[in-house]
């Protein structure tokens, strides 16, 4: 295992676009669960039909020259699918509930650039979804360099180019869950949360949310090739081979 020390950089992040609402949701089904924003503040629409609103997704500046439309703040969407390993656990010492979830999060441009908009696509496993039980404030956490259970972490883009991975991380913070963030029982206790319920599942929540990506080597830009152009130069060689052939068949 790679000891946590090793460097890391932070090259990409998201936040909720300023609505003033709690629109990202965790919609969690049992052994699975989805995130992501919702255009009504109501969980279960997370995945249903239209997209939800917009994130704000900004590549960081580690990442050298990248071309205009790639640069600032950019309206993407985000959906997370991750299946869920399997029931949460209270912590009677902390007071904190977690779940170990793995998957997938895609990050996809609103407006393509060169006809590509996949910005950042993860596929990660065991990482964990923590925090106070009955309490309002969560993150989920995933470090390849890290301690406890062994996790996998992976990045792809259109964009950008990530190396041999000596140590891959990310991390999404979330504030005013509500009703809650707990161990359901489906039993209220009076304040809309439900009380911890060991053996069960995390229950369904919507909050604010940002996020972080980082990775060891650091990244680099990679500017796809305009579809257009590689069709261009695909003729163009070919109409050079044919004036080739002719010119040879006059002499």
């Amino acid at each position: 295992m790679v000891a946590s020390a090793s460097p890391i950089f932070t090259f990409a992040s998201f936040t909720e676009r300023g609505t003033g609402g709690t629109l990202f949701a965790y919609l969690n089904n049992g052994p699975s669960s989805l995130f992501g924003t919702t255009n009504t503040g109501n969980a279960a629409d997370v995945g249903v039909g239209a997209p939800g609103i917009p994130i704000l997704f900004q590549y960081q500046t580690i990442l050298g020259s990248l071309p205009g439309p790639l640069q600032g703040t950019l309206l993407a969407h985000m959906i997370m699918n991750a299946p869920v390993a399997g029931p949460a656990s209270f912590d009677f010492i902390s007071g904190n509930s977690s779940e170990r979830i793995g998957g997938s999060i895609f990050i996809t441009l609103d407006t393509p650039y060169l006809g590509q908009n996949n910005l950042l696509t993860v596929s990660f496993t065991q990482s964990g979804l923590t925090g106070s039980d009955g309490g309002g404030v969560a993150d989920v956490s995933g470090d390849t360099g890290g301690k406890g259970p062994v996790q996998t972490i992976s990045f792809t883009s259109d964009f950008i180019n990530f190396g041999t991975p000596v140590r891959d991380e990310l991390t999404m913070s979330f504030t005013s869950v509500a009703p809650c963030f707990t161990v359901g029982t489906g039993t209220p206790d009076g304040s809309g949360c439900n009380q911890t319920g060991i053996g069960t599942y995390l229950e369904t929540f919507v909050a604010t949310g940002t996020g972080s990506f980082a990775a060891n080597p650091e990244p680099s830009t990679f500017v796809p090739e305009p579809l257009t152009t590689s069709l261009t130069g695909l003729g163009l060689v070919a109409l050079g081979y044919i004036g080739k052939r002719k010119f040879l068949r006059k002499r």
